[in-house]
């Protein structure tokens, strides 16, 4: 049974949970990483089910009893619990996919290649993105890619990112740090993403390694099952499969004192790398877009890797840019 965003907007108004809620209050009792997802389930009759993966130790009763006392207000064991399918993994550490030591780069404008920071910090540029009616031009990528403790705006931003220097290369300045999504540890943070002007040259108009982008998408217009790709520095063009467009993840992040929470957030099937956080991620078929990735985690009950993914159209309204002309529709 397939499920949409109505169908979770109607269930969390009939049993006053979400996945939001479940996150900010299981994050203060997990150690590491945890994620709250709802993710297809063919044995629930809503079709979908909660689930919860956590990093570390954290028994299902004591999830369970979390659900009950801090979301649903109930005593743990309390009768009068609304009927929710509820399952629960383990989850290895999820951390932002920034880069490590790897490869010699060639400097490039197109979509999909090394960018980062003059001390360090390094990803990958997304595509181009601007304002409507203004003519400068931004270059894409994740907040943590081109800002830590030491960076500030108007801070060299470089190509290529730091992994793919050799010893004694001087990186090119291709354009200064304009503005982040400030990712904070109070509150939900939608998104992690920022931009920089160019100041080196203009790059070739509308380019994503060579193909412009017709259309962006909403999240709640993204589908379970639908078949997406990218195009990272470190893992060049990957395939994969959506898992949900809806959920609420926590980690460790750059600058944050304890973790920061995302949400509602995009997984993929395995797509991604250290060192291609940033990069855009479209629909197979059509190419358009949906998001940024923004991290990656192991879940070690499917014994693979899980792509966390910036939905665009919250990239876009923090950072008040455009990456397409069109809404996909």
């Amino acid at each position: 049974m397939a499920f949409v965003d109505d169908d979770i907007e109607a269930f969390e108004a009939e049993t006053g949970i979400s996945a939001e809620r479940l996150l900010t209050q299981l994050a203060p009792h997990c150690k590491g990483a945890v994620a709250v997802s709802y993710e297809a389930d063919p044995h629930s009759e809503r079709g979908f089910a909660l689930t919860v993966r956590v990093q570390g130790k954290l028994s299902f009763a004591r999830i369970e009893a979390l659900l009950q006392q801090h979301v649903l207000g109930l005593m743990p064991g309390a009768p009068g619990a609304p009927s929710v399918a509820l399952r629960t993994a383990r989850c290895g550490s999820i951390r932002t996919a920034n880069g490590e030591d790897r490869r010699v780069f060639l400097p490039s404008f197109a979509g999909g290649v090394s960018l980062g920071s003059q001390d360090g910090r390094s990803g990958t540029f997304a595509c181009r993105a601007w304002t409507p009616g203004d003519p400068t031009m931004y270059l894409l990528t994740c907040e943590h890619v081109l800002r830590g403790e030491s960076e500030d705006f108007g801070h060299p931003v470089v190509q290529p990112g730091n992994p793919y220097r050799h010893t004694n290369d001087e990186p090119w300045v291709v354009g200064t740090l304009e503005r982040c999504v400030g990712v904070r540890a109070s509150g939900m943070n939608r998104a992690d993403a920022a931009i920089a002007r160019v100041t080196a040259r203009s790059p070739e108009a509308g380019l994503h390694g060579g193909t412009a982008i017709p259309s962006w998408r909403q999240r709640r217009d993204v589908e379970a099952g639908a078949s997406v790709y990218t195009s990272g520095a470190e893992t060049g063009v990957a395939k994969g499969t959506v898992l949900s467009a809806r959920v609420y993840a926590a980690w460790s992040f750059p600058g944050v004192t304890g973790k920061a929470r995302f949400g509602p957030l995009i997984t993929t099937t395995s797509i991604a790398v250290p060192g291609d956080s940033g990069s855009l991620v479209l629909i197979d078929g059509d190419d358009s877009a949906v998001g940024l990735v923004a991290a990656v985690g192991y879940d070690t009950s499917s014994k693979g890797f899980i792509t966390y993914i910036s939905p665009i159209d919250a990239v876009q309204d923090a950072l008040q840019v455009v990456v397409a002309d069109h809404q996909w529709a």
